[in-house]
């Protein structure tokens, strides 16, 4: 409606502005008449442009054995399966901004509610409402649920290398809620589609669901930190990532390593001022999925310091 509203403020603008530009000079009275016009028409569109924006939703379905068709789900089912997903939609939300321990409540959880608004035409599920943003505070609902639903994809199809690129930027505490609602799902002999805006990802069997589980659990995921010795070659603000050069490595070899810059560092850009070819000491949060490569991360500045 904000949107439709707009651009019909917009459309009858640009008429009235066609309008005063093909009238004569000599008039004077209807030109003044269709500026003013022109005003109040800026001013609307100026108070469209602060209502807030609609609210976006998630649609999350089901099949298996505690849904019939599309007429009924478990109560019991239903319930665990959208607590599941609420903690992992919170988790997510946060992860960047707020400390997540391995146990106990998950921060902020009120500020990122999931609202259920109606059921999902054409199979069993639910619509979500997502929070209204909170800018600069938390992960945006759309890039939230992005990042759920490319995990979920990538974990399925992907190989280690491409989960490594997700989970990289993911706490444990955050992986295993996702791990924990896939369980809710194993557990009943279900699975699930996530869809929003124009993006869909849906299992399409039990065995998927497991192999998602699998391949996010612990005992496939392995983290631990190194140091390291050279000379950061390169750092991306906008995209958040780094080259770095290993003093062990020559120039000719050229091996640089890349990586990412945690959200913890509010202004990448310092990097490129303060630490840019220097020979540095670095320790690097390093992320490695099965046997693909480590993925590197530079997680906070204490993790540097000038050799």
């Amino acid at each position: 409606m904000r949107t439709l509203q707009y651009l019909d403020v917009l459309s009858e603008y640009h008429a009235v502005e066609r309008m005063v530009a093909e009238m004569p000079a000599t008039s004077v009275i209807n030109r003044m008449s269709m500026k003013h016009r022109l005003q109040n028409l800026r001013e609307e569109m100026e108070r469209i442009d602060k209502l807030p924006c609609p609210t976006q939703t998630v649609r999350l379905t089901f099949k298996g054995k505690p849904i019939v068709g599309t007429r009924s789900i478990s109560a019991d089912f239903g319930a665990k399966a959208l607590e599941a997903f609420s903690d992992v939609f919170t988790a997510v939300a946060v992860d960047s901004t707020v400390d997540l321990r391995s146990r106990g409540r998950i921060p902020e959880k009120e500020k990122n509610l999931l609202q259920i608004v109606g059921t999902v035409a054409g199979s069993f599920g639910f619509e979500l409402e997502l929070p209204q943003e909170t800018p600069g505070l938390f992960t945006s609902s759309e890039e939230t649920i992005h990042k759920i639903e490319t995990l979920l994809e990538v974990s399925t199809t992907g190989n280690d290398d491409e989960v490594a690129d997700v989970v990289s930027d993911l706490s444990p505490r955050a992986r295993n809620l996702l791990n924990n609602f896939l369980g809710v799902l194993i557990s009943n002999e279900s699975w699930c589609g996530l869809s929003y805006g124009n993006k869909e990802f849906h299992y399409d069997n039990l065995e998927q669901v497991q192999k998602s589980v699998e391949r996010l659990e612990d005992n496939n995921i392995h983290v631990g930190t190194e140091i390291l010795f050279g000379k950061f070659k390169g750092f991306f603000p906008i995209g958040r990532t780094f080259e770095f050069l290993p003093e062990s490595e020559t120039t000719e070899q050229k091996s640089v390593l890349h990586g990412k810059i945690a959200h913890a560092i509010d202004d990448p850009d310092i990097l490129n001022h303060e630490w840019l070819e220097k020979s540095v000491k670095v320790t690097l949060h390093s992320t490695q999925v099965g046997r693909g490569k480590h993925r590197y991360t530079l997680q906070s500045l204490d993790d540097l310091s000038l050799m």
